[in-house]
């Protein structure tokens, strides 16, 4: 869910009633003092009560359960990461030339250590499969995008994924709870110990 700062209700948003109280030369509340300091009080506490609305960690969002990932799982996770904004090409598996979804994965075990097929293929059927209910950080996650189609990704926490999406977009890390890859989602993969 997006919070925007700016909605059609929003009492920092009105005119302020005119100045009362001491820097104004009146020393007596009023009950125009006491809406405005109401006002400002509202002012200043709902941007501290919706603050996690807009973040990915809040209630409504799956937290991992089980024990925090391990360095490897970290690390894996933290090499996708460092890929986000790298444009998609079809065959990619660096950087410099860019990534498809198969090589993102591929590159992203590589870089820690990791031997793990370069195809989303070979990448669904090897490792061991694991609860898609319940993946760990650095996990596999593969899907039937059409019907001999497939695509990759590496399960990066709190319900999200990184992967290389398509040709024309970049690198993302986005929700697994979003219908489309929820109604796609064929299999999770562990490589790591």
């Amino acid at each position: 869910m997006v919070i925007h700062r700016h909605t059609p209700f929003s009492p920092c948003l009105k005119g302020r009633p005119a100045r009362t109280g001491p820097m104004s030369g009146h020393s007596r509340a009023t009950p125009c003092s006491r809406a405005f300091l109401a006002s400002l009080l509202l002012c200043l506490l709902l941007p501290l009560t919706l603050a996690g609305c807009g973040s990915r960690n809040t209630a409504s969002t799956h937290h991992d359960s089980g024990p925090p990932p391990t360095r490897h799982e970290a690390a894996i996770v933290q090499s996708a990461k460092a890929a986000i904004g790298t444009s998609y090409h079809f065959g990619g598996c660096n950087p410099a030339e860019g990534f498809d979804c198969s090589g993102l994965v591929w590159w992203a075990y590589n870089e820690n250590g990791y031997a793990v097929p370069r195809t989303t293929d070979a990448q669904r059927k090897a490792g061991r499969a694991t609860d898609c209910a319940a993946p760990r950080q650095g996990d596999v996650i593969v899907f039937r995008i059409s019907e001999k189609g497939l695509h990759s990704g590496i399960y990066s926490g709190n319900g999200y994924f990184v992967h290389s999406p398509k040709s024309g977009h970049v690198v993302r890390e986005e929700s697994l709870r979003k219908n489309y890859w929820q109604s796609r989602l064929l299999t999770c993969r562990r490589y790591l110990p």
